[in-house]
């Protein structure tokens, strides 16, 4: 099983116009699980939100073919991400406020702001308060 949402927090992923043209991180759990592959199972690829815009299931589809199982979500299960990653790196906060992953952001400058007031020494310019 591959979580939903690997793509759009991979920093080495590169997404243009929502079609992806490199996924490192969802193709190195893919192909781990295909070089064990005996035979019995499936790889299955969670979606959600962020993951239908940014053309997750078009990628699976055209480099693993029916090697591995796209799982749309639908419903509740198809909101869109919300807080449930830790950032501790305002660099790759940065990252992923860029790559427009809204449903974090707040929870990150929240998370950081929190950390700014155990230890000042960590404060960003702006952010504590």
């Amino acid at each position: 099983m591959v979580g939903e949402n690997v793509v759009g927090i991979d920093c080495k992923a590169v997404i243009n116009k929502g079609k992806i043209s490199k996924a490192p991180e969802l193709d190195r759990r893919i192909e781990t699980y295909l070089r064990y592959y005996d035979g019995y199972g499936a790889i299955i690829v969670q979606m959600n939100v962020e993951d239908t815009r940014n053309g997750v299931a078009q990628y699976v589809v055209d480099k693993y073919g029916d090697k591995a199982i796209i799982e749309l979500k639908w419903g509740q299960g198809a909101k869109d991400i919300g807080g449930e990653i830790q950032v501790t790196d305002i660099e790759y906060a940065k990252f992923l406020k860029d790559r427009a992953m809204w449903g974090i952001q707040i929870h990150m400058i929240q998370s950081f702001r929190q950390r700014a007031r155990m230890d000042p020494s960590r404060a960003l310019p702006g952010t504590v308060g």
